[in-house]
């Protein structure tokens, strides 16, 4: 839902056991992915019966017209640095 209001064409997929990924079809700027990032994405809190539960969400970014993999690779670099 976040990322439909905020960019018009993307793709979601998982990745990993607990990792997903997500592409932007869009020229987006970089500073804009983070303000989405920091405003929606890297903490996510829900109820489950009268617990709240946090979980925080680590981010690498890439960008570019590399391969496909290439750029996964650049963007899992980001995340780990």
């Amino acid at each position: 839902k976040v990322f439909s209001k905020y960019f018009s064409s993307f793709f979601i997929a998982r990745t990993g056991a607990n990792q997903f990924s997500v592409i932007l079809l869009d020229d987006v700027p970089i500073v804009r992915i983070e303000e989405v990032y920091n405003r929606h994405i890297h903490l996510v809190e829900f109820r489950l019966k009268d617990e709240l539960i946090r979980a925080t969400i680590s981010a690498g970014v890439s960008s570019g017209t590399a391969k496909c993999l290439e750029v996964f690779s650049q963007a899992e670099d980001a995340l780990y640095s």
